[in-house]
């Protein structure tokens, strides 16, 4: 069996002398194989293209959202993350009254995850960080501008940002406060 396999290898290549050994019947001809004596940098065959990494916003738009209870840690994957808070965390902060407080302090401990790798720029380079900060000023309005628009009252709750930053909302009476 192993002579017959060894066999069926052997003839699958060809020999040529000009390479000095077997090649491939891949190669289309035997104008396309390689002599050593060539510039090898022209040969068709060994051509590389450089292709950049997915950015980060281009890898948020692909992302699929993961499970709201194991959300991934911002600095491993930012576009999932951002997506899942914003999808699953962030839109259900104003569903019910009841359950306000319990959901706004969930986003604030996603936060307090993202909080340090923005302060302590723990990005791979100022595109990232940009997009960090970018997606921060996001979930920030978002926040702020689906307050207005509760038909219910809610305490007030202050949601803490980079830089120290705070953002209080509250609702009282039909009126928003905060901002």
């Amino acid at each position: 069996m192993r002579q017959e396999q060894k066999m069926n290898a052997k003839s699958f290549f060809m020999h040529d002398s000009s390479v000095g050994g077997y090649i491939s019947p891949l190669f289309s001809s035997y104008k396309n194989t390689i002599s050593l004596k060539q510039d090898i940098r022209k040969s068709p065959f060994l051509c590389v293209q450089r292709v950049d990494p997915p950015s980060t916003k281009e890898r948020t738009k692909a992302a699929i959202p993961a499970n709201r209870h194991n959300i991934p840690h911002p600095f491993m994957d930012l576009g999932v993350w951002y997506k899942t808070l914003m999808i699953e965390r962030v839109a259900d902060l104003y569903r019910t009254a009841g359950g306000f407080l319990g959901h706004a302090a969930q986003i604030q401990q996603e936060l307090n995850r993202f909080i340090p790798l923005i302060e302590d720029n723990l990005f791979l380079d100022s595109i990232s960080l940009q997009t960090a900060l970018e997606y921060e000023r996001k979930i920030r309005n978002f926040i702020v501008n689906q307050a207005k628009h509760t038909s219910f009252d809610f305490p007030k709750f202050i949601f803490g940002f980079s830089g120290n930053s705070k953002v209080a909302v509250e609702k009282t009476n039909g009126r928003f406060i905060g901002g």
